[in-house]
């Protein structure tokens, strides 16, 4: 259908099912132990298809069929009750009618209210929704210590991690091990981090992510992994101010190779603050809090084979900018999709 849609270019696509379409499919979710959207049934809109005969019954449309000397297909199919939905409805349905005649319209209406309720609760989970946006590659985190223990706190989390495909089991063992920072779990979308009390989200990348190790020279500008990282000759200014989106450094001695590439084992650095002492970046990075989905995108720039700077994070005491600087670089960083104004000549 979607297909002869966008074919043809049609707004909408509009079925045929009817009020006891709705009674079999809610009885059909109630056997699968679905949720409350699931028990909703079938929705009158969803997208671009719409379902205007959900008021009426099969009974109540064949007669006025016959009436308006309508013609119409039934599907051969329906009469056997070789499907489940068959079964409810020759054989289910009926006894629940012959048991209490209130029975058809009784459940009707109890699938009108837990639609109703169904919208209210994502009304309200959109007005306190749990996702904290990130820009970068579409990623959200989620504060898990937000969340109450047991029941509500199981839900809540589930209502808003199921738009990504996640399912209430992989919901239970999330919000379980909380306390647990590096399990990953996945749905056919999505990829999820447990990261120091957080729960990091984003869509599953692409392609694997190429290895990078450049040679570089000033000034240059790198798109890799989602980033951009630029550097260039800094406008000359009294305070060179370091943030996460810019690092300032002393150029004054850099006269030998430069090189962008991605962190290894193993790799140390003097961070500017440290009074000139050594750390490992594996320490640093941990020390920063960053999470593995982060750890991806992070790259050194060395000088010679010593690393001065991690762009995005911090320089190395080795280049930091002093009264008798006279060459400034400005080391950049931002998404590739969000690129920000360097500000720089």
């Amino acid at each position: 259908m979607r297909q002869l849609a966008d074919k043809y270019q049609y707004q909408y696509i509009a079925t045929a099912h009817h009020a006891d379409d709705q009674i079999e499919t809610f009885f059909i979710n109630l056997m699968r132990g679905s949720g409350l959207t699931g028990l909703s049934s079938i929705p009158a809109i969803r997208d671009n298809v719409i379902r205007p005969l959900l008021f009426a019954d099969r009974k109540t449309i064949a007669e006025y069929c016959t009436q308006e000397k309508i013609s119409y297909r039934e599907d051969s199919s329906n009469e056997t009750d070789h499907y489940l939905r068959n079964r409810i409805r020759h054989l289910v349905i009926p006894e629940l009618y012959q048991s209490d005649v209130r029975a058809i319209g009784g459940i009707r209406n109890s699938i009108i209210h837990l639609n109703a309720t169904n919208q209210l609760l994502e009304f309200f989970l959109d007005k306190h929704s749990l996702l904290s946006p990130d820009c970068s590659y579409e990623q959200y985190s989620i504060h898990l210590s937000d969340l109450p223990l047991g029941v509500v706190g199981y839900q809540w989390l589930f209502y808003t991690i199921r738009k990504f495909g996640f399912n209430m089991e992989q919901t239970k063992v999330i919000l379980d091990s909380r306390d647990i920072s590096g399990r990953m779990f996945y749905s056919v979308t999505h990829e999820a981090l447990s990261d120091r009390g957080k729960l990091i989200i984003r869509r599953k990348k692409p392609i694997e992510i190429m290895a990078l190790d450049v040679r570089i020279s000033i000034p240059c500008e790198i798109i890799w992994n989602n980033k951009v990282i630029k550097i260039v000759l800094a406008e000359e200014q009294s305070i060179y101010k370091d943030s996460p989106r810019v690092l300032y450094i002393n150029a004054d001695h850099l006269t030998g190779r430069l090189m962008l590439r991605m962190i290894q084992p193993g790799d140390k650095f003097k961070p500017v603050g440290m009074g000139g002492k050594s750390k490992k970046i594996k320490d640093f990075l941990i020390n920063q809090k960053v999470s593995l989905f982060d750890k991806e995108s992070i790259v050194v720039l060395t000088h010679d084979d010593e690393i001065i700077a991690i762009p995005g994070y911090r320089k190395s005491e080795n280049v930091k900018i002093r009264p008798d600087t006279l060459i400034v670089w400005a080391v950049m960083i931002s998404n590739s999709d969000n690129k920000i104004k360097f500000g720089t000549k």
